[in-house]
């Protein structure tokens, strides 16, 4: 985005010190834009360290489902670990079934 911002400054028609006013005004927005970036991943990544490690999580019907055990990836591999990492193999975060048959949705799943 500032590379284009960049070429679109420069290649204005207009005087030295419009394009020099509008490259400032620029540059002085790419900082916040960077801080506000790295603030989001920041939080995504504590949220979810939080998921992670959480003993468990609750179904729509409000049941506890644990998260730390063995679990079966679509693909088939068996690995053991958090139910919301992702797969060793495949890199898949499926959804989670509980004991009554509900499934739970994987928060940490990417969405698209």
């Amino acid at each position: 985005m500032t590379g284009t911002v960049f070429f679109w400054v420069l290649s204005l028609k207009a005087s030295f010190s419009t394009r020099l006013l509008l490259l400032a005004l620029a540059l002085s927005i790419v900082p916040f834009t960077l801080a506000v970036d790295a603030l989001r991943l920041l939080i995504g990544g504590l949220r979810e360290r939080r998921l992670l490690m959480a003993p468990s999580v609750r179904c729509p019907a409000g049941h506890d489902v644990v998260l730390h055990g063995g679990w079966r990836c679509s693909c088939g591999v068996v690995f053991s670990g958090s139910g919301l990492s992702a797969c060793p193999a495949c890199g898949e975060r499926s959804y989670l079934m509980c004991p009554c048959g509900r499934s739970v949705r994987n928060p940490l799943r990417r969405r698209g």
